[in-house]
């Protein structure tokens, strides 16, 4: 493939990842706001510990975590398996271009990844910074 394909592929997993994620931000927007709904109207306990910025979070949080894994599931698996999405014919070689790049990891996986690789260390990071913030 040509270096016009491979930008077009690109376009068009982000552009599908974008719409998944915005689908699946709006359904857990709508359960996070029917939940809040129905425990505002049901639960004497919950009007009275919850104020109202605490109340407004709950459909908030669940559009964010809704929107953020819908795209990112959907992304990695439009990427390695795009003709399943039916962004290229199956007789065209993704596979080889894919692979022929160098994987691009996100920041957040990678630090992820160093903290599981290196446990003992960071476990005596994290100690050392509680004992100097604790005097």
């Amino acid at each position: 493939m040509n270096d016009r394909s491979d930008k077009d592929l690109k376009t068009n997993i982000l552009n599908l990842a974008l719409g998944e994620g915005i689908k699946y931000g709006a359904v857990s927007t709508l359960v996070g706001g029917i939940v809040l709904a129905v425990s505002q109207s049901r639960s004497e306990w919950f009007n009275k510990s919850f104020n109202t910025s605490a109340k407004t979070s709950i459909p908030v949080m669940a559009c964010l975590a809704g929107f953020s894994i819908g795209y990112e599931v959907t992304m990695v698996n439009a990427e390695r398996n795009p003709e399943r999405w039916g962004l290229v014919a199956k007789n065209e070689k993704v596979e080889e271009s894919l692979q022929a790049q160098k994987p691009i990891i996100p920041f957040h996986h990678w630090i992820l990844n160093f903290f599981y690789g290196n446990n003992n260390l960071s476990i005596k990071c994290i100690g050392i910074k509680i004992c100097f913030v604790s005097r």
